[in-house]
C-alpha cells in the first residue's frame, strides 16, 4: 500500500462518525477497612506515584510538601468506596508515612518526609514510560490484591 493510499484511508476514517457507547462501570464494594484506606492513600503520596501524578504533584507543590484536603482525596474515584468519611480520617491518623492535621471536617494530609527529587529522575522515568490505553473497563479482577 502506498503512502497516498494510507493517507486517503486515514482521512476517510477520521471523517466517519464515531458511535460512543456508554459502558457500565464496575461497582466496588463499600468498605471501611483501615489497612486498605491507608494503602490506597499512601500509594498516592508514594515515591513512585507522587512525581508522576500531575494533579497530586501540582496540588501539593511537589517537594514543597503542601497539604491537601482529605475531602479532596476522598473524592477520587478509587476512594469513593471507602465510607464513611470518618473511617478514612481514622485510618489516616495511624499512618506512619503521612501527617494528618486540621480540625474535624477540614483535615489535611501531607507526607511526613517531603519528596526529594533526584536530578533527572523524572526525565529518565518519562523516557522509559509507555502509556497504553484501550484495554476495556476495569473489573474487580483487573488488579491483584497484595
Amino acid at each position: 500500500m502506498s503512502q497516498a493510499d494510507i493517507a486517503t484511508k486515514t482521512a476517510e476514517a477520521v471523517e466517519q462518525p464515531v458511535e460512543v457507547v456508554a459502558t457500565e462501570t464496575v461497582e466496588r464494594e463499600v468498605t471501611d477497612d483501615p489497612d486498605a484506606i491507608r494503602k490506597q492513600v499512601e500509594f498516592y503520596f508514594g515515591d513512585w506515584n507522587f512525581p508522576q501524578d500531575k494533579f497530586m504533584w501540582e496540588t501539593c507543590g511537589g517537594a514543597e510538601n503542601k497539604p491537601i484536603a482529605v475531602e479532596k482525596i476522598h473524592s477520587f474515584k478509587r476512594m469513593r468506596t471507602f465510607q464513611p468519611y470518618s473511617a478514612v480520617v481514622a485510618a489516616l491518623r495511624d499512618s506512619t508515612f503521612l501527617d494528618l492535621e486540621g480540625e474535624e471536617g477540614k483535615e489535611t494530609l501531607k507526607r511526613k518526609v517531603p519528596y526529594k527529587p533526584m536530578a533527572n529522575a523524572r526525565a529518565k522515568t518519562e523516557a522509559s514510560t509507555v502509556y497504553a490505553k484501550g484495554f476495556g473497563d476495569e473489573t474487580p479482577t483487573t488488579q491483584f490484591d497484595a
